[in-house]
């Protein structure tokens, strides 16, 4: 009688075990996670400005990637020229700093890293402020735009939008992805992209 009660124990034992295994923070059914990726990719804030940033997931498993921004953690490397609470960068001082994310999957761990630039407010009245124009937007059609490795806004079916950015060097990426421009925005000019339905994207004019 005793032996039986010494096996049934255990077999609660055993049970509670097998119930308890797999448990852990930020498991994912998908597969083990396989790369870390950051978006916005190397921005340029002025000082007392902020950033958001976002965080996506690849499993190996070829599954969709995942938005882990959330549960994600945030690091900044110098904190003197920024800070950053969740995943929102704030610019303290003008400088550079690495901004990094790490995501922990049971016992695997993946980061990611971006460069934040951060420039006097004084700076940005100086080099002065670039405006850029989307024109005659079809709907949907800036899907996959980027501006400096960001997403460009959706603008209302049929109409322009308008882009107000510091002068310098900016990289535009066309929704098709086929189409780099790499261009040097001047201070008080105006710069008017052509979208076109099919994804293709075209500089139209440029005047001061």
């Amino acid at each position: 009688m005793k032996l039986g009660k010494s096996w049934w124990w255990m077999g609660v034992i055993v049970s509670l075990a097998a119930a308890m295994t797999g448990c852990g923070d930020n498991s994912n059914v998908n597969g083990a996670v396989a790369s870390l990726s950051i978006s916005p990719t190397s921005p340029t804030i002025s000082v007392g400005g902020s950033q958001s940033f976002t965080a996506t997931a690849t499993f190996n498993d070829g599954t969709a990637a995942q938005d882990v921004t959330s549960t994600s953690t945030w690091s900044s490397s110098i904190t003197t020229v920024a800070t950053i609470s969740g995943s929102v960068a704030k610019a303290v001082s003008a400088g550079e700093s690495t901004i990094t994310a790490t995501y922990t999957q049971g016992t695997n761990s993946v980061d990611a890293s971006t460069n934040l630039v951060v420039v006097s407010a004084q700076s940005a009245v100086r080099d002065g402020i670039a405006r850029v124009v989307f024109g005659g937007v079809p709907n949907g059609a800036l899907t996959g735009a980027t501006m400096d490795g960001a997403q460009i806004e959706e603008a209302p079916r049929g109409s322009s939008l308008a882009i107000d950015t510091i002068s310098g060097v900016h990289k535009f990426v066309s929704p098709n992805g086929r189409h780099t421009f790499l261009l040097n925005l001047r201070a008080d000019a105006v710069y008017t992209f052509a979208v076109l339905p099919d994804g293709q994207m075209e500089l139209a004019d440029s005047r001061d």
